[in-house]
């Protein structure tokens, strides 16, 4: 969650930039004529780079960090900091994330600059070759030796391009693990940079969202697009369109380039600008993955002597078979209601008696890595003979026995995070062990996918019931000045009336 990123960056007296600053709120009528115009400069426009910061994302619950509720303002006041309403592993996009999907789907933002690090937009379907992560992502890991990029399901634990614990699963590589995600002192990606400054010197609109433009250098690149390069293929100046609750540094510039400030949530202007492009805005739908699989064990419980290391599947990160079932040491050694009967007569031949084997439920990441949207599983075999289990923490593991030669029905139910929708917190499963007779190898995984969010966005519906909103919200601060208004002019006259008495008393 926002609140723990900003745990694990090392303290700074300096933040960088005004924390606090207050909150403007356009009126409806100025909100409706400037996402008009808006609409009109994104018709005209012909590449449009766009930047966002933490006000996208506090219509997710997420908390921002230096408007005047923001994380760091509480924080340097020495208030109690805000209570996130999600974490950043369960939080859904929001409409502005969507719309965005939708530009890019309609061929008309050809890059997204951002400064978040709550992954939020990659989990709405914008393309890894359309965004720049310019802070990092709470949930990628990078490995720099062949530059391959893991997007997990689980934020990453560390901070400043540490180490994670994990390693690179590309063969022939192997190398560690390391986060992406910016401490103050670190410098911005390069490459990341390099593309970010390309694409905003090409551009002809830039958009501001949710950004109060403080932190250099991301803060200046909006200002490329204004500008015409020797080197370049753009003929004239573009424009600069801002939407943000508080002022900025460049408000002056957005307007003096054609374009446009306005103070409004952004989720309100993109509803609009959505609405007048007659935008189609793609519905969220969230998946995430387990993998189901088992492992038939000898009969001191450890895996068959036939499993050799290069017969284990690399589970993405780097993280082996065997590593899996080590993981699960404790499932196997504290289960022994499950021991099998003998399977080797006096010759040290198997019998083909029972077998005992591991049924688990694992991360697709990896068999040590979180399931964060899973709470508890509960197994049930069809064969009555195998006792069901409920498993309320992981290893999310069991131990049965079963003859050899045979295969074992298992139904699965995951019970999920109350982050998943309503309808989709039970997810059943079902999996076959295939036991092999005797002492031979029998080990197989299998990926499941399932759907746990989804959110349709209607822009028309939606929009006319923000006018609204706003139109009240509107009202309610008229009647709140009036009513201060009066009670200011009630003040001042019980202090004329003191004073008119007062100096009937000194007449006297």
């Amino acid at each position: 969650m926002s609140l723990g990123y900003a745990e694990k960056l090392s303290y700074r007296e300096d933040l960088g930039g005004q924390l606090g600053a207050p909150e403007l709120f356009d009126s409806p009528k100025e909100v409706e004529a400037k996402a008009e115009q808006l609409a009109e400069l994104v018709r005209k426009a012909r590449r449009i780079v766009v930047f966002t910061g933490a006000g996208i994302s506090t219509a997710c619950g997420i908390p921002d960090f230096r408007g005047p509720g923001g994380i760091w303002t509480l924080q340097r006041a020495g208030e109690p900091l805000p209570r996130p309403k999600v974490s950043f592993t369960h939080a859904k996009p929001s409409l502005t994330h969507q719309v965005l999907v939708g530009l890019v789907a309609a061929g008309k933002l050809d890059y997204l600059v951002s400064q978040n690090v709550d992954g939020l937009h990659l989990r709405s379907g914008i393309p890894r070759d359309r965004l720049a992560e310019l802070h990092g992502n709470c949930f990628a890991e990078r490995c720099h030796a062949c530059g391959t990029e893991y997007v997990r399901d689980f934020e990453v634990e560390t901070v400043g391009f540490k180490e994670t614990g994990r390693r690179c699963s590309q063969p022939g590589c192997g190398s560690a693990l390391r986060d992406g995600i910016l401490d103050w002192e670190d410098a911005l990606p390069e490459d990341e940079l390099a593309l970010s400054d390309s694409h905003s010197r090409e551009a002809d609109l830039a958009i501001c969202l949710g950004t109060s433009l403080q932190i250099t250098p991301a803060c200046n690149l909006p200002l490329k697009a204004t500008r015409v390069y020797k080197d370049g293929t753009k003929q004239q100046p573009g424009q600069l369109a801002i939407i943000n609750l508080q002022k900025t540094q460049h408000d002056n510039k957005a307007v003096k380039s054609g374009g446009l400030v306005c103070h409004a949530r952004c989720d309100d202007v993109m509803r609009l600008l959505a609405r007048k492009l007659r935008l189609e805005v793609p519905r969220f739908v969230r998946r995430d993955a387990v993998v189901i699989g088992h492992q038939q064990l000898t009969l001191d419980g450890m895996v068959c002597d036939g499993l050799a290391a290069d017969d284990a599947a690399a589970q993405p990160g780097g993280s082996s078979a065997n590593h899996a079932v080590g993981s699960m040491a404790a499932v196997v050694a504290a289960d022994d209601t499950a021991a099998p009967s003998s399977c080797k007569d006096e010759d040290g031949e198997c019998n083909g008696a029972a077998v005992t084997f591991l049924l688990f439920v694992q991360s697709s990441h990896g068999p040590t890595c979180p399931l964060p949207m899973v709470q508890a599983v509960h197994i049930v075999f069809k064969d009555p003979q195998l006792e069901p289990a409920t498993l309320a923490a992981p290893p999310f593991a069991v131990r049965r026995s079963a003859p050899g030669g045979t295969c074992v029905h298992a139904l699965i139910t995951l019970h999920l995070h109350t982050a998943a929708d309503e309808d989709k917190r039970a997810v059943q499963l079902s999996y076959l062990v295939q036991l092999q007779a005797g002492l031979e190898v029998g080990r197989r995984e299998e990926r499941h996918d399932f759907v746990t969010q989804e959110a349709i966005f209607d822009v028309e519906e939606a929009a006319a019931a923000a006018v609204a909103k706003a139109e009240e919200q509107q009202d309610q601060q008229q009647q709140q000045q009036q009513q201060q208004q009066q009670q200011q002019e009630q003040q001042q006259e019980q202090q004329h009336q003191h004073q008119q008495q007062l100096k009937k008393q000194r007449v006297k």
